[in-house]
């Protein structure tokens, strides 16, 4: 394909079983059992079925309806009209429906489109749904609902977070978006913006973002590349830059999704994100950057690494402490998802968790928004959970 596209943390609980995890989550997460890894399907663009699929999606209201499914996990939507209960049924409750029921609420085509699409799937007599449909600001984005690969099109608490702290009204000349993954910030930041350039080093999250461009109708608007970082826009500048960049700690020698892992610290792609921005930031440019990361009692230990930075590349950088939890959290949860990743007993996964936040001597994990411009190295940290350092 064309490089040019044609087109609040929520509460979990965690099943374990030996070598299946399984989360049961309110609706805006479907239940989804993670195992061991295996090679997804792939999802193919075709305009005219994603241009019908968009149109269906408006006519049938699931923007709204999905958001008061969300809020509302009682709601009785067998009481609402056949083609957006079947809509609701298999991209916002994961349920797999009978293939009968989903012909005569789509007609045999739309269906026939769906599967050429690959948002579902034939499982016998039924249709099963291998893609989710969520509505951010207007804008309609697919991710995966299989989290058994290690490479797989991620949409998170972390991405609503992202898409709050955005300046939409900005209305930046050209923006650059690392780590695009699903492609949300680049599509969210088009309405304001004369170009936008995507980048993930991952295929199925580029394939990803080239579908939902194409199902919010943006034509080439949004170019998203395959490549790694800055490497696509060598010598060319943006007014803004953004990045929700992999940030997870996980020990080395364990395996987890492309889209999370951050290296031991968390820091392995913040590090040279943050290292190489200034090159590409126009002269009245803004960065923003998010973060989930490590640190001490006052500060995420990336400060160190912005305090530094700031100086010696003539930045001004604004550290925006947005959540804090106690690191005890991650120790105690992030083995029952390595579990999924990794054929080794859980007490082993949590003994590694556990030892690599004592190397590191962290007391909490923050997530953090990085504001960066041109400057003369002054840096600020901002905590707003009450405290201005």
């Amino acid at each position: 394909m064309a490089e040019w596209s044609n087109a609040a943390v929520s509460k979990t609980v965690i099943v374990v079983r030996r070598s299946e995890v399984q989360i049961l989550h309110s609706p805006k997460f479907p239940v989804c059992p993670i195992m061991q890894s295996q090679k997804a399907r792939a999802i193919n663009i075709d305009l005219e079925k994603i241009h019908r699929l968009r149109s269906l999606l408006d006519n049938s209201g699931y923007n709204a309806a999905a958001g008061i499914a969300a809020r509302s996990p009682g709601l009785n939507i067998e009481r609402l009209p056949e083609r957006l209960m079947v809509f609701l049924k298999l991209f916002h409750l994961n349920k797999k429906i009978t293939g009968v029921c989903a012909a005569h609420a789509f007609g045999e085509k739309f269906l026939a489109g769906l599967v050429e699409l690959g948002l579902v799937v034939l499982d016998g007599r039924y249709i099963r749904p291998l893609c989710a449909i969520r509505c951010i600001n207007g804008y309609y984005f697919i991710y995966d609902y299989d989290v058994s690969s290690c490479d797989y099109a991620y949409m998170g608490d972390d991405t609503d977070i992202f898409a709050r702290c955005l300046p939409l009204n900005l209305h930046a000349k050209k923006v650059l978006d690392l780590c695009t993954g699903t492609g949300v910030q680049a599509i969210l930041l088009s309405q304001g913006a004369s170009q936008v350039a995507a980048v993930d080093i991952s295929a199925r999250a580029v394939s990803f973002a080239r579908f939902n461009a194409a199902l919010n109708n943006l034509g080439n608007k949004v170019k998203i590349m395959r490549a790694d970082l800055f490497s696509p826009v060598k010598g060319k500048q943006f007014d803004l830059i953004v990045s929700n960049p992999p940030y997870i700690p996980i020990p080395r020698d364990l395996n987890f999704p492309l889209a999370a892992k951050g290296g031991e610290d968390g820091l392995l792609v913040l590090k040279r994100l943050i290292n190489g921005i200034k090159a590409h930031l126009a002269k009245n440019g803004l960065g923003l950057v998010l973060g989930i990361t490590p640190g001490g009692q006052r500060a995420p230990f990336i400060f160190n690494l912005l305090k530094k930075t700031a100086k010696t590349r003539h930045l001004n950088i604004d550290l925006i402490l947005l959540q804090c939890k106690p690191k005890q959290v991650e120790v105690d949860v992030r083995p029952c998802f390595l579990l999924g990743y990794n054929q080794k007993p859980l007490r082993e996964l949590k003994k590694a968790m556990a030892d690599l936040y004592a190397r590191s001597k962290a007391r909490y994990l923050y997530t953090y928004l990085i504001r960066l411009s041109h400057g003369k190295g002054s840096v600020n940290l901002i905590d707003l959970c009450g405290k201005f350092y």
